[in-house]
């Protein structure tokens, strides 16, 4: 029968039994906290601690799930917001202010012969999109069409993405709908210099979330800049579709 050892819930503090290759694993991970159920696990990450800003000395809060994200991205130091992070000089002390986008970023080698073809597909078929989710925002590229033919071959060339079926609401009469999506920063960071310069209805658009993608940084909360550059994707959508 495997081995198991005793252990104390960090969060209710009920004793529970665990294997123990399973506690040795979480140790050599790093993870020092036991919990008896998912439910203790998400009440002790939700929770809320009170930290000082490293550059203004502000008393502010943040939950311990967000306080381990920052860390595993190597944040030596915790500040309030995201002025306050970019104006103090520690900030040369973390790896974290490197920006994500500009660090292992995917090369992407295309002939200008695809490069064309990709870019004719995304002013064609293509949307760009910075949208709100929760306290920050997702930034997507996505190109939806009936031939998955044409989704496969964006993805075989450039080497990015996913492609996903959409639901189908217009009825058995019409052909099922497929988009290719691109959501990592980094991805775009890599993508969207290539295709900038021959892009055309689209070009806008382009150039707005490259400059989001390039200066946002991973763990720092949402800033006015970054609102600013969501809203003016939106309104050239509007724009473009009247």
């Amino acid at each position: 029968m495997p081995e198991t050892v005793t252990l104390s819930c960090t969060h209710c503090g009920v004793s529970f039994e665990r294997l123990r290759c399973e506690h040795e694993n979480n140790l050599k991970r790093g993870r020092t906290s036991s919990f008896c159920s998912r439910r203790c696990q998400n009440a002790w990450y939700d929770r809320k601690v009170t930290l000082t800003c490293a550059h203004c000395g502000k008393s502010f809060k943040r939950t311990r799930s967000g306080i381990r994200y920052r860390e595993r991205l190597g944040w030596n130091n915790h500040f309030c917001s995201h002025e306050c992070a970019y104006a103090s000089p520690l900030r040369s002390a973390s790896i974290s202010f490197r920006r994500l986008s500009m660090k292992s970023a995917p090369e992407i080698t295309m002939t200008e012969g695809q490069i064309g073809y990709l870019a004719g597909i995304i002013d064609g078929e293509g949307s760009f999109t910075i949208t709100k989710a929760r306290s920050y925002f997702n930034v997507t590229l996505s190109v939806a069409n009936t031939d998955l033919r044409i989704l496969e071959r964006c993805r075989e060339i450039t080497g990015l993405g996913s492609i996903r079926r959409q639901p189908d609401r217009r009825g058995k009469q019409h052909r099922p709908l497929y988009v290719w999506f691109v959501t990592a920063r980094k991805e775009l960071c890599a993508l969207l210099p290539l295709l900038i310069p021959v892009l055309v209805s689209k070009k806008e658009q382009a150039e707005v979330v490259l400059e989001y993608c390039t200066r946002r940084v991973a763990g720092l909360p949402v800033s006015d800049v970054d609102r600013a550059l969501a809203e003016k994707v939106s309104s050239l959508n509007r724009r473009r579709a009247a």
